[in-house]
This record gives C-alpha cells, sequence and structure tokens, in this order.
C-alpha cells in the first residue's frame, strides 16, 4: 500500500480592522424671521475638536447643502463649548411650505453625512 502524506499548511488568519464609525450630532431652530418669508427652520451640525473643519469658517468647508453654509461659530450648549456649522432658509424663494421641518431636517442629515465623510 502506498500511502501519501500530505502536510497541511496553516492558512494565515484573515485581519480585520475594525474602523468605529464617527457620528455628529444635528439640530434644528425655529427660524426668528418673522416679517419675511422664509423656511421655518435652520439646520446645524455640532463639530468636536477633531474634526478636520474644526473652527474654519464656512466658507472654506467644503458641502453642499441648500444656499451653502450660512454660519460657523463656537456656542455653548448646556454648559459646553461646540463648533456649530450650519444653513439656513432665509434665502429669495424659500418659504415654509418648501422649507417646512420635515425638509429642513432632511437636509440637515445630508449636510451631517457629509461632515460625517470628511471625517471617516
Amino acid at each position: 500500500m502506498n500511502l501519501r502524506i500530505r502536510k497541511r499548511h496553516k492558512k494565515a488568519k484573515p485581519t480585520c480592522e475594525v474602523k468605529t464609525k464617527k457620528i455628529l450630532t444635528y439640530f434644528l431652530r425655529k427660524n426668528q424671521h418673522t416679517n419675511i418669508k422664509t423656511g421655518q427652520y435652520n439646520g446645524y451640525v455640532i463639530l468636536p475638536n477633531d474634526h478636520p473643519y474644526y473652527g474654519e469658517h464656512y466658507d472654506d468647508i467644503d458641502v453642499c447643502v441648500h444656499g451653502g453654509l450660512t454660519y460657523s461659530d463656537t456656542e455653548t450648549i448646556d454648559g459646553v463649548k461646540y463648533f456649530v456649522v450650519g444653513f439656513d432658509t432665509c434665502h429669495l424663494g424659500d418659504s415654509s411650505e418648501l422649507w417646512d421641518e420635515a425638509a429642513v431636517e432632511a437636509e440637515t442629515i445630508r449636510l451631517k453625512e457629509q461632515l460625517e465623510e470628511a471625517w471617516n
């Protein structure tokens, strides 16, 4: 009987790098302009200090959002300082019918996702 012995080679275990996706926080503010026709809300995203756009002027932040970014500044929220960027719905042609709370929230989430992409 002729037996052939095969040596089994150990397969290298695949290495998996688990990368935790960083998530940003967003919020809406009721529009304060009551004497002109505008959308109902404005949208904002909070950036932590390790975000690449932290501290940048809104004109230098590369995102696509309704009317472009119109706000970037440090704010104190619940006693904690944050850097906040956002957009408004006070442009020519904006209205509360076109930019109701749901529409502004959807656009703010789109902004949040773009900023997360730049961070991850």
